[in-house]
């Protein structure tokens, strides 16, 4: 039986959104629960990752990405960040504008490739927009061909039909990047334990994250902003 994640009416949820972010009308509906607050992330020159202050100790934070934005270089910066406040990731919620990458999926299929390598639950979005052949091959390819372990679901009337079930914090991603040290080695004796919460030279996660000698990502991505607005 799985040990869904709740939060009890009252207890303090934050959920910090990039400052680079235009406000959405969503955005006041994330916030409209009693006891939430929204505060503020944004990264300095070096990728290091800064937030606005907690105002106490949240029962749950949920941090959002930039949607216009590089996911590898969110990703790379996060494990410091969580090991700064003495957090755990939990789950890595995607989602998948199936139209919006069905129309470009030459340019974003690498996109959602790498977001999807670290993924516990996928959300796809506007499927009612695209043939169904698409979505069942689509979803196909990481079920059955890469053997993906995380859920995907396709959503109705843009609502999830079980939240509960998307925030079970049961790991499905096959990333390994969020592992801590000890977690590693029970995976594989013969790594080497390291407190540092970076990708080794064994983790698959390191190819995402290599770069060439002048500083680029060896795996460029696309530019998110291009395609959605």
């Amino acid at each position: 039986n799985a040990q869904f994640f709740t939060v009890k009416p009252g207890e303090l949820v934050t959920i910090y959104t990039a400052s680079t972010e235009k406000l959405q009308p969503a955005d006041a509906v994330l916030c409209s629960r009693e006891g939430t607050e929204e505060l503020e992330w944004s990264c300095d020159e070096s990728g290091r990752i800064l937030t606005d202050p907690l105002n106490t100790e949240p029962a749950a934070i949920f941090f959002i990405a930039d949607g216009h934005g590089d996911p590898i270089n969110l990703l790379e910066s996060l494990p410091l960040w969580l090991q700064e406040h003495s957090l755990a990731m939990t789950r890595i919620i995607t989602v998948v504008d199936a139209k919006v990458l069905s129309t470009h999926e030459t340019e974003l299929r690498p996109w959602f490739d790498a977001c999807l390598h670290f993924t516990d639950y996928a959300l796809l979005t506007h499927t009612a927009e695209v043939a169904p052949k698409w979505l069942r091959e689509f979803t196909a390819h990481y079920q059955k061909e890469l053997r993906y372990p995380c859920l995907f679901e396709v959503t109705k009337n843009k609502t999830a039909a079980n939240p509960a079930l998307i925030l079970d914090p049961e790991i499905r991603r096959i990333s390994m990047l969020f592992e801590t040290a000890d977690e590693l080695e029970h995976e594989d004796d013969s790594e080497d334990s390291t407190s540092t919460p970076q990708p080794s030279s064994s983790n698959p996660d390191l190819a995402l994250f290599e770069r060439l000698s002048d500083g680029q990502r060896k795996i460029a991505l696309a530019d998110i902003s291009k395609f959605v607005h």
